[in-house]
């Protein structure tokens, strides 16, 4: 596991160096701006990790039904990458904020029982799992949001990879989310709290999102007749 766990950190690290110099080296998509290259080759390494995670996340629920789930491979992956992600926060300074800190580190808390923990596999496999189908959309979104010369030129798929990020994140992390905390049984008081912690930076991420995409969906749907003057 200890191989598994220093596998995930060196080629989440790796990997980003090597996109990270490789495209500041060959100039792609014209950029010049490395705050750019480093949030593109950070939300790919991102990526790469979230499909993974939800691809393992879906075979233990549909291959091994039962009620203890092997989750170490998907445990171990999982905090390898969150400590590869930190290693780059702390060496690229605009890919680090106090949202992705304070989800590391109850993600981590988390992981770290479930290891010790097989019981809590059904929880494991969707927090750590499943719920990473909604990261691969945040990924593209996240890139258009950081990286303007991508979004004007690329409008559509930002589009659509918002749409995307707000369904499937309200769908899993909100509403799918709530019902397997709400219908597993934890024993551990300590556990219980850093997992309505989670949730609740889950809620509040989702009110957070409902409330931007209801700003842009007003402002296509209500478009003020110019000739009417709204001051009176």
């Amino acid at each position: 596991m200890i191989v598994t766990l220093l596998f995930g950190v060196g080629v989440c690290v790796l990997f980003h160096h090597i996109l990270f110099y490789t495209i500041l080296a060959v100039n792609w998509f014209r950029w010049k701006n490395p705050v750019f290259v480093s949030i593109f080759a950070r939300n790919l390494v991102c990526g790469v990790y979230a499909g993974g995670m939800f691809y393992e996340g879906t075979r233990l629920l549909y291959k091994e039904p039962c009620c203890v789930y092997n989750t170490h491979v998907l445990t171990t992956s999982m905090l390898g990458y969150i400590i590869g992600d930190c290693v780059l926060m702390y060496e690229f300074p605009e890919l680090n904020n106090s949202e992705n800190r304070v989800h590391h580190a109850l993600t981590t808390v988390l992981l770290v029982y479930s290891w010790f923990a097989p019981g809590q596999g059904y929880i494991t496999l969707h927090f750590a799992g499943t719920g990473e189908f909604s990261t691969l959309f945040l990924c593209v979104a996240d890139v258009f949001k950081n990286i303007p010369p991508l979004r004007e030129e690329y409008g559509w798929l930002n589009t659509w990879s918002r749409v995307g990020f707000v369904v499937s994140f309200l769908s899993i992390r909100v509403l799918l989310w709530s019902y397997v905390l709400y219908s597993t049984v934890v024993e551990n008081t300590y556990i219980k709290i850093f997992l309505c912690g989670l949730m609740l930076l889950q809620y509040y991420w989702g009110g957070l999102i409902l409330k931007h995409s209801w700003k842009i969906c007003h402002k296509k749907i209500v478009v003020p007749n110019p000739k009417i003057d709204l001051s009176k």
